[in-house]
């Protein structure tokens, strides 16, 4: 049996570029097994945004708007939104949806969400840049919320569409830790969490009671193996039906292989070069990054001077 398989993860500035699919037995049709790069930091949705957090929060956890593949959006738990001033947007919620334990989901959960989202403490990459245009919050009723700004922001339904959204009941009180073991784990997405130990395996049980269409697997257990190498050989061996980055040295390779079937999809990440004309906040000066041909910091930053 060959399955094509295309997973996307498309965030602002996460995405998933090439991965490989390795039909598994039929014995495993409702289980997949997943080798990845790199693992996630923490299963609190809200902890970081680095590609391996942001791929395995959207599993559990929804938003409120949906990217597909060409960036446009689509209706997640909002199933509308509208500026209805220069300085405030009106989301409409989905009705009927239930968080992993029971409880419905409503426009408390969102208020929540958006003023956590920017506060969990951590060393990477946080949510304030999604959310820092929020200036106030009303929940209107069950299902509508608006959000004021200063200033006019176009982008609102983009930026919100990475902004996991957590249950105001669950994860009320709760930290990144509580979010670990599972106590605050509680999301509306298409999988629930199961377990978690770092540098072996997140898993996760698919929610049956999901709003939009449901998964085709049962479980999923999302295994991190580094070396490239070895996650190939994985993938070639049967220990896993999936790996993401593959390596370019071995697509070739891959390619032979009828039993393995090749997705690609562009990232929506940018990644650029550019001269490095600061120096510390200030655009002249010495810039310690920045030396002679014998190593030594160079008083004044050449990259500063215009010609």
């Amino acid at each position: 049996m060959r399955v094509r398989l295309t997973l996307t993860t498309l965030l602002l500035g996460a995405g998933i570029a090439l991965l490989a699919l390795g039909a598994g037995p039929p014995t495993r049709a409702q289980s997949l097994r997943i080798g990845v790069q790199a693992e996630t930091t923490s299963v609190d949705p809200h902890f970081a945004i680095t590609n391996p957090a942001v791929a395995a929060a959207r599993h559990m956890f929804d938003t409120l708007a949906h990217p597909d593949a060409r960036q446009k959006l689509h209706p997640g738990l909002a199933l509308s939104w509208v500026a209805i001033s220069a300085t405030e947007w009106e989301f409409r919620l989905r009705p009927g949806v239930r968080f992993h334990d029971g409880t419905a989901f409503t426009a408390a959960d969102v208020a929540f969400s958006l003023a956590r989202a920017p506060e969990v403490p951590s060393p990477f990459a946080g949510f304030r840049v999604l959310t820092r245009q929020i200036t106030g919050m009303q929940v209107v009723d069950p299902m509508t919320i608006r959000l004021r700004t200063e200033q006019p922001f176009p982008l609102m339904a983009e930026h919100l569409s990475a902004v996991p959204i957590v249950s105001h009941i669950a994860a009320q009180g709760m930290g990144t830790a509580d979010f670990n073991s599972g106590k605050a784990t509680i999301g509306t997405g298409p999988f629930r969490y199961v377990s978690w130990v770092k540098a072996d395996s997140l898993r996760l049980a698919r929610n049956d009671a999901y709003w939009g269409n449901k998964a085709a697997w049962q479980e999923v257990a999302i295994l991190p193996i580094p070396d490239d190498g070895a996650r190939v050989a994985a993938l070639l061996s049967g220990t896993v039906d999936m790996i993401d980055l593959v390596p370019p040295a071995m697509l070739a390779n891959l390619q032979t292989r009828p039993s393995i079937a090749l997705a690609a999809t562009p990232s929506n990440r940018i990644i650029y070069l550019t001269l490095n004309v600061m120096a510390g906040n200030v655009m002249a000066g010495a810039n310690p990054q920045i030396t002679d041909a014998a190593g030594q910091v160079l008083p004044q930053n050449p990259f500063a001077d215009r010609r």
